[in-house]
Formats: C-alpha cells, sequence, structure tokens
C-alpha cells in the first residue's frame, strides 16, 4: 500500500496514512482536504515522471523545483515553512520533502503501472463559460483539467448521455454547437437546457461525475486496448 505522511503544510498540521484505491477526506471546510488532495496529487505526477523516463536525476537534484512546480500548478504559494514534511511512499520510490533535504530513492523502478492522473479542482464549473477553449490561462491544475475536460465530453453526446446520481437528469454534449446540456425526462414531462443555466449544485458536481464516470470507464477500456 502507497504511504503519504504531511506536516506543517498549509492547513495541515500532521497526518500521515496509506492510500487505498479510493480515499475519501471529510472535514471542516479549510481543514485541508483539498490540500492533501494536491500533495497526493503532486507526489503521484513526479512518480509517474521518474518511472516513465526511469531516471532521478533530473526530479531529485533541486529541493527548490519541486516546491515551486508544487506551489505553481496547484497556486498554494504561502503554504510551506522551515517544519514542512511531505513523505511519500510507493511501490516505486520514496520521495522525501523537508526545508532542508529533498530526496527521491527507487523502491523498484520496474513497478510502476501506467495510469491517469487528473486532478478536479474547485473550480470545476467553469466549464460552463462560453468557448472556454480560447482562454489562455496559465500552466496550473485548472488548465490541465480543462484539457481532461475538453476530451472527456465529447463522449456523453444525447445518444449516450449519462444519468446524473438519482436527481432523474442526464447529461450530454452537443458537438455541434460545442454546448453542455442538462436534460430530464419523466411521467411525459421533459426539458433541455444549458448546464450554465441549471442549479449552482448541477453546474459543480456535473464535472465531477462526468470526469469519475469518464476516467473509470471510458480510460480504462483504453488503456487495456
Amino acid at each position: 500500500m502507497n504511504k503519504i505522511s504531511i506536516r506543517s503544510v498549509g492547513p495541515i498540521k500532521e497526518a500521515t496514512f496509506g492510500l487505498n484505491k479510493i480515499n475519501v477526506f471529510m472535514g471542516p471546510q479549510s481543514s485541508g482536504k483539498s490540500t492533501i488532495a494536491k500533495i497526493i496529487s503532486h507526489c503521484t505526477w513526479v512518480e509517474k515522471l521518474v518511472a516513465t523516463n526511469q531516471s532521478l536525476d533530473d526530479y531529485c537534484t533541486n529541493k527548490e523545483s519541486f516546491k515551486e512546480w508544487f506551489e505553481t500548478f496547484h497556486k498554494i504559494e504561502g503554504y510551506f515553512n522551515n517544519n514542512s514534511v511531505i513523505d511519500y511512499e510507493s511501490a516505486v520510490i520514496k520521495l522525501h520533502y523537508t526545508a532542508q533535504d529533498y530526496t527521491i530513492d527507487w523502491a523498484d523502478k520496474y513497478a510502476y503501472q501506467k495510469s491517469k492522473i487528473s486532478y478536479i479542482p474547485a473550480e470545476r464549473n467553469m466549464v460552463i463559460l462560453p468557448e472556454m477553449e480560447k482562454v489562455e490561462l496559465p500552466n496550473n491544475n485548472v488548465r490541465c483539467f480543462l484539457f481532461d475536460w475538453f476530451d472527456a465530453r465529447r463522449r456523453y453526446v444525447n445518444e449516450n448521455n449519462l444519468p446524473l446520481l438519482d436527481l432523474g437528469v442526464r447529461y450530454y454534449y452537443l458537438r455541434q454547437t460545442r454546448e453542455n446540456y442538462i436534460q430530464y425526462k419523466e411521467n411525459g414531462e421533459s426539458y433541455d437546457i444549458l448546464l450554465s443555466n441549471a442549479s449552482s449544485g448541477l453546474q459543480s458536481v456535473t464535472p465531477m461525475i462526468v470526469m469519475t464516470d469518464y476516467l473509470t470507464k471510458c480510460w480504462s477500456i483504453r488503456m487495456q486496448h
């Protein structure tokens, strides 16, 4: 089992736990749930790059590059201090970061299984904005998510619409206009509305459900073939 230990990063005072296939973080607002998810995402990104290139040289020589890349990509400048510690251990690497030291060592350089890493940010409801494809964004987690979203949504046309939980509504993407729609059909009643005209709750949950379905079903099928 992969393990992670975090100390004194943003709102996280200290946390150590094993990483399962599915992990659920629960707690009060601003207690550090997203911070933990971002740290896990970043460590797995480093692991993927190291394993794919089969080399530690480009990723373990400068602790500032690890910190700066993390801060820039996940927009968390100011979260690190002199007492910050991150330890990540998997079947492939052992990563250790402090303000004074940064190392990556192999656990087994041939154990990595190729995977898709996708961080779904709080800003996910940006997908409702018109012509998002033309918006220039810095190289951060929002930009990366939007590229994944543009790829994922093409699968869910009207003929392959996606149920949203047990809400009685479905999501689909209209390729001709490049718009996202919410569809309701029940007891002879029906309507189609733009996702941008739906409730704020649907605007927030729809991208998460679409991406989760795409990554766990469609992407895994593509990888198998």
